[in-house]
């Protein structure tokens, strides 16, 4: 069996790391629906079928669209998640994780940082 680590998208780096997944999108990416269905199934590779620990690195991130934000609200994405910690830096991330988290509700635990450090001890307070 090869084992997979990371991958890369369109429009993010995933990997696996000690007791999360890091999920990084690249700089100024576009973020469309078809690119969070390529990211889900990316995520489901490195899962191997388990529930994660999220850390979403939205911080070059330009924008993702209405449909993207739906998706990856679904139960059928956040059924992936145990908890997820966005990281976030400029206005513009603050103001996209904070519509999210917000408005489209997601099932598992979700929650804004600035703090790398933070994020991580706060997801891996969940870890079980």
């Amino acid at each position: 069996m090869v084992v997979i680590d990371c991958i890369e998208t369109e429009t993010a780096i995933l990997e696996l790391r000690d007791g999360y997944l890091y999920a990084a999108f690249k700089e100024d990416a576009i973020v469309e629906l078809e690119h969070v269905i390529a990211n889900k199934e990316a995520r489901e590779k490195l899962q191997q079928g388990k529930k994660a620990l999220i850390l979403g690195d939205i911080r070059k991130m330009w924008h993702i669209s209405k449909a993207a934000q739906d998706y990856l609200a679904s139960k059928e994405v956040t059924n992936l998640n145990i908890a997820m910690a966005i990281l976030t830096s400029s206005l513009m991330t603050v103001l996209i994780a904070n519509f999210f988290i917000k408005f489209k509700k997601p099932a598992a635990p979700t929650k804004m940082f600035k703090s790398e450090e933070k994020a991580i001890k706060w997801l891996l307070s969940f870890k079980q």
